[in-house]
């Protein structure tokens, strides 16, 4: 298994996975032209697609594209505070009270990730 304990791959898994698969993919000989071997995570700022994934990033800050206005506006960046199973509640980056953005209305939502110290 090449998860690590927070759900991610490291650099080095990926690196191992291509070492083994390129190695037995030469073996095998199934291609007949020459090829690169490409093996990689979905990053940091994967999308959010299921409450599952909402779930894991409580606490972080994303920014969530919608189909439809939520409180008059159709992006909206903050911190993650809660995750249900219709919905989120974000507690916008200029501040102000929090907001419920449901699922339904998402377009696209990733983690915002910053680096702060």
């Amino acid at each position: 298994m090449y998860l690590d304990r927070q759900g991610g791959i490291t650099l080095g898994q990926c690196a191992e996975v291509s070492r083994e698969l390129g190695a037995q993919l030469e073996t095998d000989d199934l291609f007949a032209q020459a090829f690169t071997l490409e093996v990689s995570s979905p990053g940091l700022d994967r999308p959010l697609r299921t409450p599952r994934d909402w779930a894991r990033r409580v606490g972080e800050w994303v920014r969530v594209h919608l189909s439809e206005p939520v409180e008059g506006k159709r992006t909206w960046i903050g911190k993650l505070t809660q995750s249900g199973d219709d919905a989120a509640v974000l507690a916008p980056e200029k501040g102000g009270p929090e907001i419920t953005i449901p699922y339904r209305a998402v377009q696209l939502a990733r983690v915002d990730v910053r680096f702060e110290e």
